[in-house]
């Protein structure tokens, strides 16, 4: 069995309108990186997008999804403060005590981060990053046409592994581009090896690439999720799950 976990950064409204029903029709559940700063008001740079709020999360919730830190902030140099205004607000919110944690911009945790993490129980800090993004890789891939290249490159970056720092779990993610299709997203995780996992990150799922979003190379548009979860959802040997599940299940 292959397993693949569905994450969306930052809690953004076009989920809880365009890729929850996707998700549900197939029977998904995925994890949700919440931008607390964004639900409250406290971050204030964020007028012209619209996030969910602490009643849409609920409903996520209630229906299997998981829930992340993602910061209260969402700044370039994390602190502690600022994923512990985080973590409160969202125990506070939802009545859960523990919750994994996806760093902003990809970012290696600090020690103190770490030691912070740790003593609040967080079972996993996800970090990663794009693939296809170098521009030796782009270059590569519009020569060759051949996904392999972006298989190696995905092996490297976002096959989840056992690795530690500190004590605490470190995960590998995939931000999922525009650039590339379901089609190649798919022949990627059919390539992967048995009871490897892979956790492919989305910002927006969006009706069209032309509405605004935070990230515009990280929006995709509905149809072409729809076509992948639908290819997802038709190979027998892959199971979608939420990162929890995943490590309570991970093979020895």
């Amino acid at each position: 069995m292959k397993y693949i976990v569905l994450a969306f950064d930052d809690g953004l409204k076009d989920f809880y309108d365009n890729a929850k029903p996707i998700l549900r029709k197939y029977n998904f559940n995925s994890v949700i990186n919440v931008i607390t700063g964004s639900i409250d008001g406290t971050r204030n740079d964020d007028s012209e997008y619209d996030f969910m709020d602490v009643k849409d999360i609920k409903k996520c919730i209630s229906e299997g999804d998981e829930i992340a830190l993602h910061s209260d902030l969402h700044i370039h140099l994390e602190t502690q403060e600022d994923f512990k205004n985080c973590y409160e607000k969202m125990r506070d919110w939802f009545s859960l005590d523990v919750f994994g944690v996806t760093m902003p911009y990809n970012q290696k945790p600090a020690d103190d981060l770490i030691n912070y993490f740790i003593s609040i129980n967080v079972p996993y800090v996800a970090i990663g990053g794009k693939v296809g993004s170098s521009l030796f890789e782009r270059l590569l891939y519009k020569i060759t046409k051949k996904k392999k290249h972006l298989l190696a490159s995905l092996e490297q970056k976002s096959i989840v592994k056992k690795q530690f720092i500190n004590g605490c779990r470190i995960i590998n993610r995939v931000e999922i581009l525009k650039r590339f299709s379901a089609e190649d997203y798919h022949y990627i995780i059919k390539e992967m090896k048995n009871n490897s996992c892979m956790v492919l990150m989305f910002h927006s799922i969006l009706l069209n690439h032309d509405i605004k979003c935070p990230y515009p190379g990280g929006a995709w548009d509905v149809i072409e999720f729809d076509r992948l979860l639908e290819k997802i959802s038709l190979n027998k040997n892959i199971k979608v799950l939420t990162l929890k599940e995943y490590l309570n299940k991970e093979p020895i």
